[in-house]
C-alpha cells in the first residue's frame, strides 16, 4: 500500500493504482449473542474485526472486505506491487517534483506479498464458518465463573484475521488462517491469537471442488489451535470478567 502525506495530482494517481481498487464487500451483520455457562452464568459475545467495536476507523471497509472472506494472492499481483513500488520510488525520490511540491513523502515504497489485498473467492473466512461455533460451545462447556450472576456488560470480542492463500518460491500456495480472543478492556496478557498455517500444495489442489481442500485444511488448522489451547485461559477469562463485574457494582 503507497502512504502519501498529501494528495497526488490525478494523472499520477492512476499511474500508481491503476485498476486496484478494493472490491467492496458489505459487512455481515452477526448479532451479538448473550450465552448461558454451564454453572448458569451469563456472557455475552461478538464477532467483529475490531477490537474496539464502539470506534470507526477509515480502513474499516477495507479491513472488513480483506477478512470476510478467503483470499488468493498470487504472482500477478505481486508483480504489479512491484511496478507500484518502482514507479512511486522515482517519482517520489527527495529530488523530485513531487517530493519539491511535498505531495509525498520522500522514502522508498517496498511491500510484502501478504499485505497484498489479492482476489476474493466466494468461501467465507473459516474463522466465522467453523471456529467462532466451536469457541461458542467451548465458552459454555468449560468457563467457570465464580457466581451464577450477569457477566454481559463485559463483552467478549472473537476477532477474526485474515484468510487466505498465498503463493510461495517454490510454486506451492500457503493457506493461512487465524483469529483472537479479546475480552472488553482487557489488555494483551489477556488476549488469545490463534495463527496457523499449511503449505506444500499447488493452487489447483487447493481451488478442486469449490475449495473443499482449503476448507478441510482450514478446519484441521483451527482444531490445532483449540488443542493447543493454554488451559488457564478459562481461569483468567472467568477471573477477568468477576474483575469487571465487582468494579461496576
Amino acid at each position: 500500500m503507497l502512504l502519501f502525506s498529501k494528495p497526488l495530482p490525478i494523472i499520477l494517481l492512476l499511474a500508481l493504482v491503476g485498476c486496484s481498487s478494493i472490491p467492496k464487500i458489505p459487512e455481515q451483520d452477526i448479532p451479538a449473542e448473550i450465552l448461558t455457562t454451564s454453572n448458569g452464568a451469563t456472557i455475552k459475545i461478538e464477532y467483529t474485526h475490531k477490537e474496539d467495536p464502539s470506534q470507526y476507523y477509515k480502513s474499516d471497509e477495507t479491513k472488513q472486505a480483506r477478512i470476510a472472506r478467503l483470499r488468493i494472492i498470487d504472482k500477478g499481483h505481486d508483480a504489479r506491487a512491484d511496478v507500484n513500488d518502482v514507479t512511486a520510488t522515482i517519482l517520489c525520490n527527495p529530488l523530485s517534483l513531487f517530493s519539491l511540491l511535498g505531495v509525498c513523502s520522500p522514502k522508498i515504497y517496498t511491500h510484502e506479498k501478504e499485505d497484498l489485498f489479492g482476489d476474493i473467492t466466494p468461501i467465507q473466512n473459516i474463522a466465522l464458518t467453523y471456529a467462532y461455533p466451536k469457541y461458542k460451545e467451548k465458552l459454555i462447556k468449560h468457563l467457570r465463573l465464580p457466581k451464577v450472576a450477569d457477566y454481559t456488560t463485559t463483552p467478549i470480542y472473537f476477532i477474526p484475521l485474515e484468510n487466505y492463500l498465498v503463493f510461495e518460491d517454490n510454486g506451492y500456495y500457503q493457506l493461512n488462517i487465524g483469529f483472537k480472543i479479546f475480552p472488553k478492556n482487557s489488555n494483551a496478557q489477556k488476549m488469545y491469537i490463534c495463527q496457523e498455517t499449511k503449505t506444500g500444495l499447488p493452487l489447483q489442489q487447493w481451488q478442486a471442488n469449490n475449495y473443499e481442500l482449503a476448507k478441510k485444511q482450514g478446519e484441521l488448522l483451527i482444531d490445532k489451535c483449540f488443542e493447543n489451547f493454554r488451559t488457564d485461559h478459562w481461569e483468567n477469562l472467568a477471573a477477568f470478567l468477576e474483575r469487571q463485574r465487582e468494579d461496576e457494582l
